[in-house]
């Protein structure tokens, strides 16, 4: 993170609307209720991205910064969470009973860009006729790229939704024995 990305309170700016750092980037936001204690979800929300299996975890305050799991297995019928993003973070907010997050999928996006130039080379080698190649190739792409952050985007907001239903409770809910 650049010095110049950084608000007076270490907060990160919002980047420029038409940079490429903005557009390999899938923000978004999960709330949550009055009940979940606010002080332990960021620990509590790294613990389970630790179990979802990121390499890295680091907590700074309400923040929790991931460095994702790679591909994760390969011959297993479960998706694995953060497999379309290479690292990300997350910002728990108090006052709007939210968790925002921030994933970035720059390499998803080179996979997909080397998928298709190993198809293109394949189709070139092959004799597969040009026209043919101009139509599937940017139907590939959209494929392997969008069809990887639709799946993996609600799959990690399922997670993050399933992590903070997990969350310790305020202790008055504690104390009547509410789930």
């Amino acid at each position: 993170m650049r010095e110049s990305e950084i608000k007076r309170y270490g907060q990160q700016t919002e980047p420029r609307k038409n940079s490429f750092r903005s557009l390999t980037r899938y923000r978004g936001a999960v709330g949550f209720g009055d009940e979940v204690l606010t002080s332990e979800l960021p620990t509590h929300l790294a613990a389970c991205l630790r179990n979802a299996g990121a390499w890295e975890v680091t907590v700074r305050g309400d923040r929790v910064v991931f460095t994702g799991s790679g591909m994760g297995p390969v011959f297993s019928f479960k998706w694995p969470v953060l497999a379309p993003f290479g690292c990300g973070e997350l910002q728990v907010d108090s006052a709007r009973r939210q968790v925002r997050y921030s994933l970035r999928m720059a390499h998803l996006i080179a996979f997909g860009c080397a998928a298709v130039c190993g198809m293109a080379i394949f189709g070139l080698a092959t004799g597969m006729p040009k026209v043919m190649m101009i139509l599937f190739l940017p139907i590939a792409w959209m494929w392997v790229v969008g069809g990887n952050v639709l799946i993996g985007s609600r799959v990690f907001t399922e997670f993050l939704h399933r992590a903070i239903s997990q969350t310790p409770k305020t202790a008055a809910l504690r104390e009547t024995g509410a789930n």
